[in-house]
């Protein structure tokens, strides 16, 4: 896993630029979170990613299952609060 830093035309990867953000389960919670309608609390979240029964949702499940229990506005500030992305 790394970040992708462009100088000129040159790509560089380098993990230290991605700040701890996790591109891949950041991706992930997007593509599961795409249909809910927001604003949602957490358990309103939760309830939605237990009903998709995947693999990758009971991945991001248990991620989702450590936020405060409070509403979120859209699926950037549920990564956000999550620590997916900075």
């Amino acid at each position: 896993m790394s970040s992708i830093r462009f100088k000129a035309n040159v790509i560089y990867t380098d993990l230290s630029l991605c700040g701890g953000a996790d591109f891949p389960r950041a991706e992930a919670l997007g593509q599961i979170l795409k249909d809910l309608d927001f604003p949602a609390d957490k358990q309103t979240i939760v309830t939605f990613i237990e009903k998709l029964n995947s693999p990758q949702s009971r991945e991001i499940l248990s991620i989702i299952e450590k936020l405060d229990e409070k509403g979120y506005e859209n699926i950037s500030e549920v990564a956000n609060a999550t620590g997916l992305v900075e």
